[in-house]
């Protein structure tokens, strides 16, 4: 038997105990079942070959995982001192001239916008170890309380959960970080006076399915191909005047692929925007 390269790898035999002629189909038999012995063996040689490159290409991944975390973590610091810094400087505004002023506060919205930058990096740099993490028991409280923390100080907001459900079993921290995500940019690109949410919980046999809905202005469907694209920014900024990274939606959509689940936009009656997602529920 030889290889594709030419190279001679051993001998097909056939023994018997009487001497025998074989028949020109038997010999086509044998070539054919050489031939068949030969792709086997490189078979075999193929998957060891590519087991062995997956097995150092996850290495490689691991050691770009690690070392962005580092990086990114290691740029924290020196970021939040520029930000102290600029708001030490623009505190003394009357001894500045207005264009001092105005190049002080760009680089504080620079290192503001970079600060965001490295949070959100940092977040997918952990999604990994987050889809590990157990499913637990989340009661319709304990996510109404979690999520009144991100507008605890507007009375311009109001969320409302609707479910017949008493409690869900899911991947909390997984559940938190999407509904964070949905819930924040509800807020932060609502166009309407009095910014109103609704998320809708309900189950089927193996998912909890989530509906976040609000009353903004929608997300134009020439735009929707891109958005949960990374660095995808559909708009210039949010209504406090801060640009997005383009992160956040892709992240999620990410993280949610890991867990097999989905996330898909629509249209709803308020007028604005429903994210449907899932999450795998607890089957036990």
């Amino acid at each position: 038997m030889k290889s594709r390269e030419g190279q001679a790898l051993g001998t097909l035999c056939v023994i018997d105990d009487e001497p025998k002629e074989l028949s020109d189909d038997q010999i086509e038999a044998l070539q054919t079942l050489s031939n068949q012995t030969m792709r086997m063996i490189e078979l075999r040689l193929n998957n060891k070959l590519l087991s062995e490159y997956n097995q150092s290409l996850d290495i490689k991944n691991k050691e770009i995982e690690r070392f962005a975390y580092l990086a990114a973590h290691d740029l924290k610091s020196p970021l939040n001192s520029i930000s102290q810094i600029v708001e030490l400087i623009t505190d003394q505004k009357e001894e500045l001239s207005d264009e001092i002023y105005e190049y002080v506060k760009m680089v504080g919205e620079c290192s503001g916008n970079l600060t965001k930058l490295i949070a959100e990096l940092l977040e997918i740099a952990e999604s990994d170890n987050l889809i590990q993490i157990k499913k637990s028991k989340i009661t319709l409280d304990d996510i109404r309380q979690h999520l009144q923390t991100l507008f605890v100080a507007s009375e311009h907001v109001s969320l409302q959960i609707d479910s017949n459900l008493k409690f869900i079993e899911v991947n909390k921290p997984v559940c938190f970080r999407v509904l964070n995500n949905l819930v924040s940019n509800a807020i932060k690109y609502n166009d309407k006076e009095q910014t109103k949410i609704k998320i809708k919980i309900t189950e089927d046999q193996n998912h909890i399915i989530f509906q976040v809905m609000d009353n903004g202005p929608g997300i134009p469907k020439e735009q929707r191909d891109k958005l949960f694209k990374p660095f995808a920014v559909l708009s210039q900024q949010d209504k406090f005047g801060n640009r997005g990274t383009g992160i956040g939606l892709s992240s999620i959509k990410d993280l949610l692929e890991k867990l097999n689940c989905e996330i898909a936009l629509q249209d709803n009656e308020m007028g604005g925007s429903t994210f449907k997602f899932n999450l795998p529920k607890s089957t036990e």
